[in-house]
């Protein structure tokens, strides 16, 4: 059965959905905590840079550490200057 929350979804086949917006970047890096945990793992996590910096002023490279887990993951980003904060999405089971 289909089941949701604030910023999550269950879907029918069982995956779990969480999504958000972090806290902004410190030092180039973000840490994030799922708004609940996955029960058996963390599949996948996709990330988007939300910029602030004026048009061409060039884009920062985020990655995500291989190593989330069942409750969040960190991401770190070329620019250890950078203090933005990015849209998230996680899935799950």
């Amino acid at each position: 059965m289909p089941a949701f929350g604030t910023n999550w979804r269950k879907t029918v086949d069982g995956y779990i959905e969480q999504w958000g917006t972090s806290a902004s970047a410190v030092a180039g890096q973000v840490t994030v905590t799922f708004p609940i945990p996955f029960p058996s793992s963390c599949e996948s996590v996709q990330l988007t840079e939300i910029s602030g910096g004026a048009p061409g002023s060039g884009t920062i490279s985020w990655g995500v550490n291989p190593n989330f887990t069942k409750t969040g993951f960190s991401a770190v980003s070329t620019n250890t200057a950078v203090a933005e904060p990015v849209i998230w999405r996680a899935l799950g089971k």
